[in-house]
């Protein structure tokens, strides 16, 4: 820093000569001199530790965006998010990159078995049952990750089935329909849309549908 250079030089060279060649402001200079360095250097020593410390109770989760409001919930401090990234890099610290989920076993787009979509973003229904819509999703809890799969009726946006377990074979969407079956019993010619995954175009689910004659969108 040119203020500290020229202090510890300041009996080695001329003063006015060395604001010239280093285009300090000699006002700024002297304004420097008059700051409490010992305390703003612990100031900075403590933000880097509550920084870090909002960096580890957020798990390695949360950017900048995130550790700023935790600064200012938990301890009333403002901190520009420029500051905190400069911190996060000074100190080493990388925020963990959380891959979305996506299915391993999505079904080859050349697959026999896979039906022309029927919905085709058509979401607007005129009555119950004449629409599901079905899909998988991860849950992770303190037990450890876990599938979810539901069936949803357009019209009504409800959950009319669903299956948990920690694996998403395809008995997992089997049986979450069959739930939706049960307990609707609905019409022959229900329209049932996934994305047609491997689970979705399996011998046995394509074998309840058409048991139930249910249409495979």
């Amino acid at each position: 820093m040119k203020y500290a250079w020229i202090a510890n030089h300041i009996e080695c060279f001329d003063l006015d000569t060395m604001f010239c060649v280093l285009a300090v402001p000699k006002s700024s200079y002297f304004s420097w001199l008059n700051v409490d360095h010992h305390a703003k250097e612990s100031s900075e020593h403590s933000l880097h530790e509550l920084v870090t410390h909002a960096f580890e109770e957020l798990e390695g989760n949360a950017g900048t965006r995130v550790i700023k409001g935790y600064l200012l919930h938990e301890f009333d401090i403002r901190v520009s998010r420029r500051k905190i990234g400069n911190i996060l890099k000074a100190e080493g610290l990388r925020v963990k990159t959380r891959k979305k989920f996506r299915k391993p076993n999505v079904a080859p787009i050349d697959d026999t078995r896979i039906a022309d979509n029927l919905l085709n973003r058509h979401f607007d229904v005129s009555h119950p049952n004449q629409v599901w819509v079905g899909d998988i999703t991860e849950v992770r809890t303190s037990q450890g990750k876990g599938y979810l799969a539901a069936y949803i009726d357009l019209f009504s946006r409800r959950v009319v089935g669903w299956a948990f377990d920690k694996h998403m074979r395809s008995d997992l969407v089997e049986t979450a329909l069959k739930r939706a079956l049960w307990k609707r019993k609905p019409p022959k010619g229900l329209m049932v849309h996934t994305d047609q995954g491997r689970q979705f175009i399996s011998d046995n689910y394509l074998t309840l549908l058409k048991s139930w004659c249910l249409k495979q969108a």
